[in-house]
Order: C-alpha cells, then structure tokens, then sequence
C-alpha cells in the first residue's frame, strides 16, 4: 500500500486578513477612460455675444478643462502709447469680464475693418521668451481676410491695410509705404485673393486647395512683393522665397535663405542681381478640408532663443486642428535683425501684437492669451521620485511614488507679482495636478489628498480636491484593499510670489501618487498647470515603468511508503520519505509570512475524511517545522525579506495506530499559504 502526503495550494493567495495579498488587480482608467463633459463659461469669461449674438466659445484647455487665457490689461492694449486714445482707425474691442479683467480681444466683427493690438513693452532680443495665444475666427464657410502674429521695430499708431493686407501687407494697388515697416508677421490668411476673386492678386503664389494658408515673411521689405513680370500676379503680390540654384558656389546662399526666411539675401552679393531676389518669407497652405472658421480656437505660439554670438532663433506653430500643425523655424544674424527690425531694435528689443483686418467679406477674429512674455517670469517643472527623494526605476504595482512640482519666480524680471495683488483678483494661485495613466492619486473618503507644500525650509500640509469634473475609480490592490483613486486633482489657495522678494524664488508642492497598472515602458505626459491671475505655466513629468510583482509560491510534495496494512495497524514512527523544493517570491518593501496548515486524510479518488492522525516533520531555514493533522497553521517564515528558496530535507512521517485501514493510496492536504502587506515608509 502506498501512503503520500501531497501539497494543496489554493488558487494565488488564501486571504487571512484584509491586509493579506490578494488577487483581482484592477487597472485605473486614467485620462482616456472617462467623458469628460462639455465646460461651461467660468465666471472669468467674457459676456460678449458674437456678431450672431451667440457666447462665444470659452478657450479651455484640453489636458485640465481649465481657462487657457490669462487677463492681459497690463501687458496688450489697443491704444497708443503716446496719446490717450486708441490706435487710428482700429476697429479692435477688448473683451472684459465681470469683474473688469480683460481676457480677449475682438480684432475684427464686420466687413471692410482693420484692427489691431500691441504690446505696452518692448520683448528684447538678447533674452529668451516664449508666448502662447488662442485665435478664433467663428464658423464661417467664407471668411476672409486673417489674423497676424507680428514683431515690429516700432510701434504703430495705426492700422494697416484692410482687406487682403491683414493689417501688414501693402495691397496690390498701394504703395510699400502702407506696409507695416520694420516688422515680421506670420499671417493665419483664410481667405485667397487671386485672379478669380475680388480683391487683387496678392495670393496668387500662395498655391493652395483649402484657399487658406499661413505665411510669413517681411511686410516692409520690396523684395517681399513682385517687382517684375518673371512671376504669376501682378505687380505687387506677394512673392514667397524660391531661390534656388544649381551652382555649387550658391549653395551655402541658397541654405542661409531658407533657414533666414530669405532675409539674408538682401545682404548677400551674390544674389543682389537676381531680380526681385525669388521673394522672401514663406508659406504651408491649410490643409483641404480643414479650415481657421471652423468654430474652434486655434492655439498659436512663438518663442525666441538668442544665439550664443548674436542674432537668434524664432519658432512659430499654429494649431490647424487636431491632426494638422504648422510650425516653422527661422534663425537670423545681428545683420538680419537691424534689416528687419532697425538698427536699435538690437538695443532696445521688438513690439509683439496681432493685427487682422476683413474686406467685402468677413470672420470674427478673436484672440485670447494663455501666456505673456515679460508679464510674469516664472515656470513650474514635475518630477517623480521615492518617497525618501532618490531616483525612481522600474516599480511593481501598488508602489507608493512622490511627485514633486517645482513652482519659480523671478521679481526682478516680472513686472507684476503672480498673482497680481489687488481687488478683483485672486491673490492666491491654484494648481491643478495630474499624472501619466498607470499612476493616480489615491483619495480618501472627502476625496482629499495630503500634499506638502515647502518653502524656505518650512513645509506645511494642504488638502487638494478632485477636480468636480473627474471621477473617482476604486480598486483593488494588490494587497487586496480596495482604495480610491483619481487622474486630476485641484489645489487651491497656493501662496503667491512677490515682486519685491527678488530673484530666485521657489517652493515645493509634493503629493504622492501610486502606481496602479502595469505599464511595460515609463511615461511621459501632462503634470498639470499652475495658474494666477496673471500667468499660467503648464509642465510634463516621466514616471517610470510598472511592472507585475514578483509573487510566486511553489509547494514541495512529500513522498512516503509504501507501507503494509500491518505497519499502518500499528502506526508509523518517524519514518522518512522524500520530499520537493519549495520557490518563493515576493515585492520587494513588503512584510512577508509563511504558513503551512495540514488538514484531513482522504483516500486519492475521493473527498470523504479518514480519521487518521498524522505527524509531519521536515526542515526547512534551518529549522525543524511540524505539522499536525488539522491543527492550526504553522508560520514557516515572518520578517521584511522574500522567504528563501530551496530543498525541504529530514521529512518524516508519524501516523497513530489505525487498525480501520485499508488498501490504497491515501493523500493528505497542506495548505501553503503566503501573506505579504506593504510596508508603509
């Protein structure tokens, strides 16, 4: 007769307490897994109605549902400078809110009109900056003319050309003297002016199927229109630069046009004889089928990096629409710059507005900003750590993480404090925090969450919310505890920044975040926004890969007998047997147990308990282990470490004399089971 006692292992994990490891880990939804619903006007938009006299569209921002604009009333303005009144002949209206800020400028809103709007300071070109705009221009199926995003030397003090000009441009029929002079703009055109509609040919060598394109280029330059007959157009339409040649001394030429935007030609003597030097500037047509009047805002930035020996670099994008993006780079010597902008524009820095103008035709050309060079010089950056500030690498599901936000702010630089501090502003900012999918924050029962806020040395507790148009998933860990979680929270009454502080000033908003689904790779995506009155900086953070926890629990199977009927009348006496190897493994920052429990005796094919009584012995970490028949399980193992590996060895078998016993082969279970809870740092 052949007697074994053969392992049971129940499926993953026997949970003995709430804070035992369990089975059923759920992944968190994360940014892409809930609806978010259409946001209506805050408090901080404008109640200016549309020509139709519908609200016009709050600019929101995508990633955090939040305003993508800022007030402006100290930074833009549609007057002049040097006299109480509005720039000449600007149909331009700010758009305020209710409480006086203003948050958008209607540039246009009727045929035949040119508006415009500019900076109150001069942007300078030996520093860094960077902008962020919103442009609309309603829905229209045939709008016309366009917005421009344009630096001048010198600040006008009055509109330019209406119609196919767009505020910069000279027109057909005009003089180069209308032009906007010393100046670069990057125009958002929609509407085409060609020999086949009215308003002359200044398009006609933008090529485009949408009739809608964004060009850039040098409104006060000759060279920037057809001088000759050598082109398509009339005398006067634009000319964008096309210089090409198959001389291999032209080559360097040819290169510093296309990186200058055509500029440098002017200066070149090698091309001065090329008549009209192949045009200036450039273009990309709008895609067909895709259109500025599409009843969308169009986001637009600029930035400009000075070179390290002079001049300096400008990029420009403009959002078409979610699939289309246009964007352009163009890097200018000091010569350039002077060519451009003037001879002091290198000492005294460039203006920066929007102009836009309609013609028989018409659009409603807003613009709204989301961030304001020179305003406000600060920023916030994300990182991930541990808890304790190390580096983070690859974590197992559950591991609790610390992102870290990094707010700056220079006083000497800004010109206000962010936020401002008066009346009718909030003087306090708000940040809004996010994470990459795979991380959330873990919530309690307010839908609250502890962050540490420290500056200067000191750190304090505050509570940030979810954010009202997010939800709250549940899930369980796996430690088996369910928690909730969110994508987004919201944290208010952030202390301010103060102008007469100075240089230099920071402080920390940390929150932890925890890592609820298995990711194979790290993540980089939105951390959020900060926002003040006056000032909105947005930042990424990159978590780092998930992986699945190492849980893994193979019991050892004993082996004993045979043995005959006469043996087992009497009973067994420490006999030996074989016995397997048991493999273990665990998280790592986890307190892990080991028990193992033996149960009843049954005959193999069948459940039914045999009231045997059975002794077994064995060691296992150096240590002699017994496990009685339906006694209580024994802790093989209990520390903060994985249990060790390995061979069972010195099994032996007790038996009590049972005089009932029949042939057969009779199987006894043991339950193995382990338990891990994290351990809390």
């Amino acid at each position: 007769m052949k007697h074994s006692i053969k392992r049971h292992l129940s499926r993953w994990l026997t949970l003995a307490a709430a804070a035992t490891l369990g089975v059923g880990v759920g992944g968190f939804a994360g940014r892409g897994g809930a609806v978010r619903p259409v946001k209506a006007a805050s408090d901080m938009w404008t109640t200016t109605k549309s020509v139709s006299g519908a609200d016009f569209p709050e600019p929101i921002d995508p990633d955090t549902l939040l305003p993508a604009y800022v007030p402006f009333d100290q930074a833009m303005t549609v007057k002049r400078l040097d006299v109480d009144s509005d720039i000449t002949g600007s149909s331009s209206q700010v758009l305020q809110n209710p409480i006086g800020n203003q948050v958008a400028v209607q540039v246009t809103n009727s045929t035949m009109q040119s508006g415009s709007i500019w900076s109150t300071s001069t942007l300078s070109l030996r520093q860094s900056w960077s902008t962020k705009m919103h442009i609309y221009f309603g829905k229209y199926s045939n709008p016309a003319d366009g917005l421009a995003f344009v630096l001048a030397g010198v600040r006008p003090t009055a509109v330019g050309n209406r119609g196919s000009g767009i505020g910069v441009w000279k027109t057909e029929n005009a003089t180069l003297a209308t032009a906007l002079q010393n100046s670069f703009a990057v125009t958002f055109d929609t509407y085409h002016n060609d020999a086949t509609n009215r308003g002359g040919e200044l398009d006609v060598n933008a090529k485009t199927d949408s009739g809608q394109y964004v060009g850039w280029g040098f409104p006060g330059e000759k060279y920037q229109y057809k001088t000759d007959s050598s082109s398509p157009g009339k005398t006067g339409s634009l000319i964008f630069d096309n210089f090409t040649s198959t001389s291999a001394s032209m080559a360097a030429s040819v290169a510093a046009s296309k990186a200058s935007g055509g500029i440098s030609k002017i200066n070149d003597s090698k091309v001065t004889a090329i008549p009209y030097l192949a045009g200036l500037g450039g273009y990309q047509a709008v895609p067909s089928g895709e259109s500025f009047a599409d009843g969308n805002w169009h986001t637009v930035t600029a930035s400009w990096t000075p070179g390290s020996t002079g001049g300096g670099t400008l990029t420009f994008s403009v959002e078409i629409s979610s699939k289309t993006t246009i964007s352009k780079s163009l890097t200018w010597t000091d010569t350039d710059l002077k060519q451009i902008f003037g001879s002091s524009a290198l000492t005294n820095g460039v203006f920066w507005g929007f102009t836009g103008s309609t013609g028989d035709k018409m659009e409603e050309g807003l613009v709204t900003f989301e961030t304001i060079p020179g305003l406000v010089d600060g920023g916030v950056s994300a990182t991930v750590t541990n808890p304790d500030g190390t580096a983070a690498s690859d974590v197992y599901q559950g591991t609790t993480l610390a992102q870290t936000y990094k707010l700056t702010y220079n006083g000497s630089i800004s010109k206000q404090d962010w936020p401002v501090q008066s009346d009718g502003n909030t003087t306090s900012l708000t940040a809004t925090l996010r994470t990459t999918d795979g991380y959330a924050f873990q919530v309690d029962k307010n839908k609250q969450v502890p962050v540490t806020v420290t500056r200067n040395g000191t750190s304090k507790t505050m509570l940030a919310s979810v954010t009202p148009t997010h939800e709250v998933t549940d899930i369980t860990d796996v430690y088996g505890n369910t928690k909730s979680y969110t994508d987004q929270l919201i944290l208010s009454n952030l202390p301010p920044f103060l102008k007469s502080d100075g240089d230099g000033q920071f402080y920390t908003v940390t929150v932890p975040i925890v890592a609820t689904a298995k990711t194979a790779v790290a993540a980089t995506a939105g951390a959020g926004v900060v926002v003040g009155s006056n000032a909105r900086y947005t930042t990424t953070v990159k978590t780092p890969a998930i992986v699945a926890n190492p849980l893994q629990l193979i019991a050892p199977n004993f082996q004993f007998g045979p043995f005959s009927i006469a043996q087992m009348i009497k009973g067994l006496n420490a006999v030996s047997g074989t016995a397997g190897a048991i493999t273990v493994a665990a998280p790592t920052n986890s307190h892990v147990t080991l028990t193992a429990q033996m149960g009843n005796t049954h005959l193999l094919d069948s459940t039914a308990a045999i009231p045997m009584s059975n002794t077994l012995s064995f060691t296992y970490n150096g240590a002699k282990r017994v496990l009685q028949s339906n006694a209580s399980a024994v802790t093989l193992f209990s520390g903060n470490a994985t249990p060790p590996s390995g061979a069972i060895t010195n099994a032996t078998l007790t038996t009590a004399p049972y005089p009932q016993i029949q042939p057969g082969t009779y199987q006894t279970d043991i339950t193995w089971t382990i338990a891990v809870t994290p351990i809390v740092p």
